[in-house]
């Protein structure tokens, strides 16, 4: 019996390391095929076109139609409601639009209570943000986000030109705010 079983176990190793290493093509037909992970954007890259409903209305809204060229700068944050350094990043970031008109901030939140959570969070903090709505974690992970806070920054065509994870007010708050004003000038 012991035999048998090791021979199973063998044949069952051989069998995956064949499917393994086996082009797709060759497979058997019908045998799953592993996609390829989608490429991470980054620095240099176009961001990713969205259609996501608006955190404070309900209403859809797409990157490209809404808020594409709408301004010089563009500021995405990957945030949480309940994160207090999602809440600090949100914060300089609304103080630094009020200041440079020319800097558009959206908030994506990735709160799974959705537009509840964003709009007892707006009343609260009334942040100079739009909102978006993203409780799929779908757009943080296109930029090899999984965690809160996230950050990318983009030009006007949607080039972008800072992808930072985390925020620490202490340690990245002057960064981020020298990085932003000089790209506004």
């Amino acid at each position: 019996m012991k035999k048998i079983a090791l021979l199973v176990l063998v044949g069952m190793m051989v069998v995956g390391a064949w499917a393994i290493s086996c082009p797709a093509e060759e497979k058997a037909a019908g045998a799953p095929v592993v996609a390829e992970a989608p490429k991470i954007l980054g620095v240099g890259d176009k961001v990713a076109d969205f259609k996501l409903a608006d955190g404070l209305t309900g209403k859809e809204v797409s990157f490209g139609k809404d808020f594409l060229g709408k301004s010089k700068l563009l500021a995405i944050s990957f945030m949480n409601t309940s994160c207090s350094a999602c809440n600090a990043e949100v914060r300089l970031l609304s103080v630094l639009a009020r200041k440079n008109p020319d800097l558009k901030v959206i908030a994506m939140a990735v709160d799974s209570r959705g537009e509840a959570m964003v709009k007892g969070y707006n009343e609260n903090n009334k942040f100079n943000v739009s909102y978006v709505l993203d409780p799929e974690f779908t757009q943080p992970r296109r930029y090899g986000f999984n965690y809160t806070p996230g950050l990318i920054l983009a030009d006007s065509a949607g080039k972008i030109v800072v992808v930072k994870g985390g925020f620490n007010p202490v340690a990245d708050g002057d960064m981020l705010r020298k990085e932003i004003e000089s790209r506004l000038k």
